[in-house]
């Protein structure tokens, strides 16, 4: 028998999973950072733009990712859906079909990861000397080992998506990255080379694969993992899901990986370290928006279940605003901070690339509005549609890059992103308007405008304590950031926030009693 599922804020839970989930997130993510700042200081620009290189060809960060073949996404709309009619019986259908599919994924994934290992060293001709070479080899069979371990787990995090289970999966992540940096660190400190850090990264990916089914089978009891479990009933809609998903992180994973490859062809490995230092700080400024658009995919496809478009309006809108007022004070004070950021975080060989950043980081004021768009409509089930216009952006993005990329080097690739994304992003906000039966102009004056002026004024506070403080160090940069942080959040909370999600916020952070006493 079908139980319904209790009708849930879904306003305020993408609020509350999205403040969670970043002061878990933001841990890690500095975390990372000062562990990335010590490999290029400690493996020297040749051994770090070989594992770049390698990086661009591995599960969790290279054209392996599309090896998942849009399960991941997949399992998360229909054990949302699923949840929200009340039947969590039908999940171990799903994700046992979803376990066999990756498995087999991941076995392909190996063997093509093992063969490049060998056929590297004719491909890439512009890695030189046998050290490099050797480095590479190795490389690439940790990734293996990584696609081996990492792709089944994602059916796991899947669920926990689905569930809106957030805070445990950054429970997961930020174990993983406490075991990472903790053998990182010893590693790069005793003076190991470069393919004892990728093994640092691997072992945390084995952590984490195991981490993720272990909550996921405790947070969710009725699901039961079985060869007998796997149907056509289960798998046909899942299929046809993933499969547009599939496609759409084909082109998703040529966007993020092309620039490494255009530059190692036609430029050379010596420019990928200066380009991975400033592709690792605009990944970094790009943290909040993943923040926003993991929790609002399932709770679309949730709402799209219940058939509240009423709901799904506020959510676009709530969504949006939430994720500009994460994400743009973060891009504008790297921005701003670019040069004495990256002086302090990897040297100052890598100065000369502080303008290029800045120019990198202008892609995420772009994309963050209309992020939450693309987001909701593969949760609308708008798959076919985004899909052409990501392969418009890509082609797009393909074609200036390569044109540019011999005259201006690492500027060119990075002006054949953001003419790609600046085209398509247009696209994305219309449909989900029309989708949603919603006017431009509601989408940007109860989205886009109230936060507007404050990250102005965000900018300029920054701007003048930089000017005063002349930072030397990360620490010095990071206090930059602090005035301006302030005032920023006491404008947003007061003047671009409802009383609704105000009494939301204190609803997180204090008890209810205090609220209402």
């Amino acid at each position: 028998m079908t139980v319904p599922a209790a009708p849930v804020a879904h306003g305020r839970r993408v609020f509350r999973n999205t403040l969670f989930t970043g002061s878990v997130g933001v841990i890690s993510l500095l975390a990372n950072f000062f562990v990335i700042g010590e490999a290029v200081r400690r493996l020297g620009m040749g051994p770090y733009g070989v594992l770049t290189l390698a990086l661009a060809f591995s599960l969790s960060a290279g054209f392996l990712s599309i090896s998942d073949l849009g399960l991941q996404s997949g399992v998360t709309r229909f054990v949302a859906e699923a949840d929200g009619r009340g039947q969590r019986g039908r999940i171990g259908e799903v994700v046992s079909s979803a376990i066999a599919v990756l498995s087999g994924a991941a076995l392909v994934a190996v063997a093509l990861l093992l063969i490049l290992s060998f056929a590297a060293v004719h491909i890439f001709t512009n890695v030189h000397g046998a050290a490099l070479q050797n480095d590479l080899h190795l490389l690439f069979i940790l990734f293996a080992a990584e696609a081996l371990f990492g792709l089944p787990a994602l059916a796991f995090v899947g669920v926990l998506q689905g569930l809106q289970r957030y805070g445990w999966i950054k429970v997961v992540d930020l174990s993983r990255q406490i075991l990472y940096t903790a053998l990182a660190l010893t590693l790069l400190l005793t003076g190991q080379g470069v393919v004892a850090f990728g093994a640092a990264m691997i072992s945390g990916t084995v952590f984490a694969a195991f981490g993720y089914a272990v909550i996921a089978r405790i947070l969710c009891p009725e699901m039961r993992i079985s060869p007998r479990l796997i149907n056509r009933a289960a798998l046909r809609p899942l299929a046809g899901f993933s499969f547009w998903v599939f496609v759409t992180r084909i082109f998703g994973v040529i966007w993020a990986q092309m620039d490494t490859l255009i530059l190692s062809v036609l430029v050379g490995i010596n420019v990928l370290a200066g380009y991975s230092v400033i592709a690792r700080l605009e990944s970094a400024a790009s943290y909040p928006l993943s923040l926003t658009a993991s929790a609002v995919l399932p709770a679309s496809a949730n709402l799209r279940a219940l058939e509240s478009r009423t709901r799904l309006r506020e959510l676009l809108l709530r969504g949006t605003r939430y994720t500009l007022m994460l994400s743009w004070p973060v891009t504008i004070a790297a921005m701003v901070l670019a040069h004495p950021l990256i002086v302090a975080w990897v040297g100052s060989r890598y100065a000369s690339y502080a303008g290029l950043a800045q120019l990198f980081l202008t892609y995420q004021l772009l994309s963050c509005s209309a992020n939450i768009a693309l987001t909701m409509l593969i949760g609308l089930g708008r798959i076919k549609a985004t899909t052409a216009y990501v392969s418009i952006a890509v082609a797009v993005n393909i074609g200036i890059s390569i044109a540019l990329a011999v005259p201006l080097h690492v500027a060119g690739v990075i002006i054949g992103t953001l003419i790609g994304y600046g085209i398509t992003a247009p696209l994305y906000i219309r449909l989900v308007l029309q989708e949603l039966d919603m006017g431009l102009a509601e989408f940007l004056s109860k989205a886009i405008l109230p936060v507007i002026p404050w990250a102005i004024v965000f900018a300029g506070v920054v701007a003048l304590t930089a000017l005063a403080v002349n930072p030397g160090s990360l620490i010095a940069v990071a206090l930059c950031c602090i005035p301006a942080s302030l005032v920023y959040v006491a404008l947003i909370v007061r003047l671009a926030m409802t009383g609704e999600e105000r009494t939301a916020l204190l609803g997180f952070v204090l008890p209810s009693q205090r609220i209402h006493s």
